[in-house]
């Protein structure tokens, strides 16, 4: 090959480079990019928790993208014991006491189906209950801070379903 030709096939692959990176990717390109989003406060939902009856309690997060027809995202909830969110409790938290022996509740998060004209939301139900029916449960107060990992801008709505 001729050097002339190598350089003008350099040049042709370097231009097709350059206009990769100017232009819009597909998915799993450095294109797409994540953010972490929360309300703004320490925490988002607050309730009380019973060892004297069956204790749950139930709330949804929605978030809607601002930019975006499709959203990409998900959840993660933290509780507390404390309105401070100091100690966290996570599922880590939860084999810990569970292994101490220690009174726990339980935490549980469940995708909530949307009709495929609302690709721009999510929306998930967050569960937590005191972790024994009876008096081996946990009661008293526990606070939830929620955290979205998504692909656009957000809003975010959180809603009490039960009780």
């Amino acid at each position: 090959m001729r050097p002339e030709t190598s350089i003008i096939n350099d040049i042709s692959k370097l231009l097709v480079s350059s206009n990769e990176f100017k232009n819009t990717q597909p998915i799993g390109s450095n294109q797409v990019v994540f953010n972490t989003y929360a309300l703004p406060g320490v925490y988002d939902y607050g309730h009380e928790l019973s060892h004297t009856t069956p204790s749950v309690v139930i709330f949804t997060v929605t978030a809607t993208a601002k930019n975006q027809e499709n959203l990409v995202a998900d959840i993660a909830v933290l509780i507390s014991q404390s309105a401070t969110m100091s100690p966290a409790y996570t599922r880590s938290s939860y084999i810990a006491d569970r292994l101490a022996g220690t009174k726990a509740f339980n935490l549980y998060i469940y995708a909530v189906p949307l009709p495929t004209t609302q690709s721009n939301m999510k929306k998930w139900s967050v569960t937590v209950s005191s972790e024994a029916f009876g008096p081996g449960g946990y009661a008293g107060s526990f606070y939830a801070k929620n955290q979205i990992i998504a692909n656009d801008d957000i809003d975010i709505v959180v809603e009490s379903v039960f009780p």
